[in-house]
């Protein structure tokens, strides 16, 4: 194998690793969306799961941020919760940020212990994300 040939496989290795690194760090803003969206429509919290649920589902069906925020904006509507365009979209971007330091958490994590920690799930780091999410706990 040619040094150009282990280089193309590098960066081709280091493009798929970022693309799933990307996919997760999505999906998890998206449960965290859903999780802190249901809270505000006054949703339980086995309701907000599944409404984040969703919402990752919609991500993967059709890609991007602007389906994900027009579903909740219109989710939000119809539940009559006065948020502006603004405020949903700093909290799309807030919950980026927080969604990327749990998915590189759990790979520091995984790199040490040699376990997945972030497709299962215990009930604490449940309750935490939704802690997180919406700034309470409420077990409705």
């Amino acid at each position: 194998m040619t040094t150009f040939d282990e280089r193309e496989r590098g960066f081709e290795t280091q493009w798929q690793h970022d693309e799933e690194v990307r996919f997760r760090v999505l999906s998890r803003r998206n449960r965290l969306l859903g999780l802190w969206a249901g809270h505000l429509m006054g949703l339980t919290v086995a309701e907000a799961e599944d409404y984040a649920k969703r919402l990752v589902d919609l991500e993967v069906e059709l890609a991007g941020d602007e389906p994900i925020h027009d579903r909740v904006e219109a989710d939000l509507r119809r539940a009559d919760v006065d948020l502006s365009d603004h405020r949903l979209r700093k909290q799309m971007a807030s919950l980026m940020i927080e969604a990327h330091e749990q998915v590189m958490t759990e790979a520091r994590t995984e790199e040490r212990t040699g376990e997945r920690t972030g497709a299962g799930g215990s009930q604490d780091r449940f309750d935490s994300q939704v802690t997180s999410a919406t700034g309470t706990l409420d077990r409705r």
